[in-house]
């Protein structure tokens, strides 16, 4: 068996962190995983067994879009790290989960895409004065 793991986290525009490449004697293809890594500096670990218990993590539009072109292929990993050690929450295939129902996705941002015939001011040659 061979595996692969590529950090891509730099390369803006993806929608994933890593690709993780797992080939296994006989198959004819590789397997890929696309990861997206969400993490949280806390001093405890969540409790998840709380029955109130509830996360919150922001999507890029790059990367929700990779969730649905990947779909089980896709996986985010929520990682704590606490005083007591790290934690990892693994999602996989969060747009079949938001479709059952058991997350819900809330889009917060609009992409705004203008042109020169919609700017009324120009502020040019700007200068700021040290004081």
């Amino acid at each position: 068996m061979s595996n692969k793991v590529l950090y891509l986290g730099k390369v803006r525009g993806l929608g994933y962190d890593i690709q993780s490449i797992i080939a296994k004697l006989g198959d004819k293809e590789d397997f890929i995983k696309y990861i997206e890594v969400k993490s949280t500096k806390r001093l405890t670990c969540t409790y998840i067994n709380d029955i109130f218990w509830i996360d919150t993590i922001n999507l890029t539009r790059n990367e929700w879009i990779a969730a649905q072109q990947y779909k089980d292929l896709y996986f985010i990993f929520r990682v704590y790290f606490t005083c007591d050690g790290v934690y990892i929450f693994i999602l996989e295939n969060p747009i079949q989960k938001h479709q059952e129902g058991k997350l819900t996705v809330t889009p917060t941002m609009y992409r705004l895409t203008f042109s020169n015939n919609s700017v009324d001011e120009i502020v040019d040659k700007l200068k700021l004065e040290n004081k």
